[in-house]
């Protein structure tokens, strides 16, 4: 009995069970995986083909593996690339051993995964009993909603994470041995978590606070404390500085203020703190004046009324807004899904409530920590700051998350006594850390299964279109009235098995479709109509769009949340403030467009779009969607 004691008490057999458990359990859920959108764009896009693509690939922002060959992303910088080589490495390994096996890119992901829990597990056993560290390592991989996995494009954010927790162990290592080589290797596996995915690139400030706060002695003076705590975190430093050096070799700052002034669309508010006025030499009377003779051309205008809100509306209203901002983030970390009914938000609010209690009870004798945890928290949480608190953006912080509840746990069992109260509490907590662990399991199980159903039914657009349509080997293609499809050259590259065939997209023809890119009205892609009229003007061939069903049928041409805009210089679209006037000829990758009918909600529902000649040959196939019968199909030649 001894011996089966001891091996059940061994780490590395409790390693074994979780990784065993959390792989196999999705590896069952993905068994019938295809691949998702832009899935197969990051795969042959970033394909190592010869020895200079490798140079590429660590100089490439990953956004231009999914773009067709009639544009591109607009030119990032050092600042807004999203720089993630790594995984194109993985990629191409897996890709010249066992080619296009979404399966076993799959495999690939939930090794990783796997691996971060029980890196989680040992971690946390560190410091708490084994068997709370092998419920923290199954809770941090269950207990979320983790359907992303069956996204292959997202290998760069479970690698990212496990040369992180790596990074964490050596560091560890160089504090207990002080040995340099441990701080050395910390380093390079620090640097690869930010080439496989930027998300914890404020790491060296949470190893200087941890240095200041934990490791630090209380008789040091405050100068003592930042030197050695420099002294521990200064290589980290000097990493993220080799770090941006690349990225500035790579992407440079030429783009720095198109950055800067997307910036300011994206947060509204840094205009109202930053932007100068336009006109400051423009005396106040002036402005008073001018703004009133506005404001009553525009009521003579318009013919609108101005309600008056009460102070006291204005704080409700602010109120409501800063909840309900707050409640995005807090449903994602309790894993609640309903964004509307009030019986949910009071519910998780209650939730946040008694755990931010039992966390701050637990650590009253540990503010250092709780502290720490805190910034940390934070600084892993910045994507979801800089985009919004999403299931992808968001996934750095869990570890924080398990971390912060599983030690409060053990301070809190450590004080325990027999008071009945607390143990009521801890039963609690303990029930609700394993119950969410179990029914987590099972969601995410039946929730891949529900996304690999849903990557075969986009398999099969693909597949019908290609069984039923045979192609001359120098035929290039332009796609048009289609579902928004990012990496739709190398999804045509794949099954036609020509990894230099060309396929153009015309972006601004994108269908407009509920929940995609923006577009929240009852938009479809099926059971609906739309007609295409081909026609000649100054001796170009174009085609004329116009919505059959306007509720439920149009196109879509805001992206990221904004209009965009051809750039001629960057040949790419970039964001803009305003939206294309009715009428009039605007450029577009491929020549020029003119919107003859827009609604109120944006979506466009008549448009005309003319082709350069040097798009469009002999051997030009226009593919188009059939939005009654939701497949693609060619265009008839005839037509035009």
């Amino acid at each position: 009995m001894n011996k089966i004691y001891k091996i059940f008490k061994n780490k590395i057999f409790i390693s074994i069970i979780l990784f065993s458990i959390v792989f196999t359990i999705l590896a069952i859920a993905g068994c019938n995986l295809w691949f998702c959108i832009d899935d197969i764009g990051s795969i042959l896009g970033g394909l190592l083909k010869k020895s200079s693509d490798f140079l590429k690939i660590f100089s490439t922002d990953c956004r231009d593996y999914i773009t067709p060959a009639n544009y591109k992303f607009s030119k990032p910088n050092f600042i807004s690339a999203l720089y993630r080589p790594m995984h194109n490495l993985v990629f191409s390994g897996i890709y010249y051993i066992f080619g296009l096996n979404p399966y076993v890119y799959y495999l690939v992901i939930i090794f990783f995964f796997a691996l971060n829990s029980v890196l989680i597990f040992y971690l946390l056993s560190l410091f708490i009993p084994l068997s709370l560290s092998f419920l923290g390592g199954l809770m941090f991989a269950f207990y979320r909603n983790i359907s992303w996995l069956a996204w292959i494009g997202i290998l760069q954010d479970p690698m990212s994470t496990f040369f992180l927790l790596v990074t964490v162990i050596l560091f560890r290592l160089y504090i207990l041995k002080a040995n340099n080589f441990y701080c050395f290797f910390a380093a390079i596996t620090f640097l690869i978590s930010l080439l496989s995915r930027e998300s914890y690139i404020f790491l060296p400030i949470c190893i200087f606070l941890f240095a200041f706060l934990i490791l630090t002695k209380s008789t040091d003076s405050f100068w003592q404390k930042i030197k050695f705590s420099l002294n521990k975190s200064y290589l980290f430093f000097v990493t993220i500085f080799l770090y941006f050096l690349i990225r500035l070799w790579a992407f440079g700052i030429t783009t720095l203020p198109r950055t800067l002034n997307n910036m300011f669309l994206r947060f509204n508010f840094l205009s109202f703190l930053f932007k100068p006025a336009t006109n400051s030499v423009v005396t106040s009377q002036n402005v008073c004046q001018t703004s009133v003779k506005t404001a009553s051309d525009i009521l003579v205008k318009t013919n609108i009324a101005i309600n008056k809100i009460s102070f006291s509306e204005k704080i409700l209203n602010k109120i409501n807004f800063l909840l309900n901002k707050i409640y995005a983030w807090i449903r994602h970390i309790f894993v609640i899904d309903s964004d509307y009914y009030f019986s949910a938000k009071f519910l998780t609010f209650m939730l946040f409530i008694f755990f931010a209690a039992f966390i701050i009870y637990s650590y009253r004798k540990h503010k250092n920590l709780l502290f720490f945890f805190f910034v940390a928290f934070f600084a892993c949480a910045w994507p979801c700051f800089a985009a919004y608190p999403d299931l992808r953006y968001i996934n750095p912080v869990y570890s924080v998350v398990i971390f912060t509840l599983f030690l409060g746990i053990y301070f809190f069992i450590k004080e325990i006594n027999k008071d009945i109260f607390k143990k009521t509490i801890l039963a609690i907590v303990l029930i609700l850390a394993i119950s969410s662990t179990l029914i987590g399991i099972k969601n995410n199980f039946y929730c891949i299964k529900g996304v690999c159903r849903g990557t075969q039914e986009y398999r099969k657009t693909f597949v019908k279109f290609f069984e039923n349509n045979k192609f001359d080997k120098d035929a290039n293609f332009i796609i048009m009235a289609a579902p928004f499809l990012s990496d739709s050259q190398y999804i045509f590259q794949a099954f036609l098995d020509n990894l230099d065939l060309k396929v153009c997209c015309v972006l601004f023809a994108t269908l407009a479709q509920r929940g995609v890119m923006g577009c929240n009205q009852d938009y479809r892609i099926q059971r609906v109509k739309y007609d295409i009229k081909p026609f000649k003007e100054n001796n170009k061939l174009g085609f004329r769009l116009t919505s059959q069903d306007k509720e439920h049928c149009g196109f879509w041409m805001n992206f990221s949340l904004h209009p965009l805009k051809w750039s001629k210089e960057e040949k790419a679209y970039i964001w803009t403030k305003n939206l294309p006037e009715i009428n009039e000829w605007y450029d577009f990758s491929m020549g020029q467009f003119k919107i003859h009918e827009r609604l109120e909600n944006k979506v466009v529902t008549d448009i005309a779009f003319i082709f350069d000649d040097g798009w469009i040959d002999e051997n030009t196939v226009f593919v188009i969607w059939d939005a009654e019968k939701g497949e693609y199909k060619v265009l008839d030649k005839n037509l035009f």
